[in-house]
């Protein structure tokens, strides 16, 4: 077995052409990302209401393409099994 993995070609992984450029936007995307991290001080006061809000509109868009799908197969409203 070991002789035959020998014979067998490395493939070496084939990058798309932006990788350089994009790999290089990223450490940058960081480094900002870090400053403005350092530079915060205080968390805003409301955070719970904004997840609450968060997952109240997450929900609601949730329900909808639900709906939406099952209106477009011809299948029954969910809250009032109408059609």
């Amino acid at each position: 077995m070991h002789r035959l993995s020998r014979l067998l070609p490395i493939r070496r992984a084939v990058r798309p052409v932006p990788f350089a450029y994009l790999y290089g936007a990223r450490n940058d995307t960081e480094a900002r990302h870090n400053n403005l991290k350092g530079r915060i001080k205080y968390m805003p006061g409301d955070i719970l209401g904004q997840e609450f809000r968060l997952l109240g509109a997450a929900l609601v868009m949730n329900a909808a393409t639900w709906q939406t799908a099952l209106h477009a197969h011809g299948e029954h409203n969910v809250i009032d099994d109408t059609v």
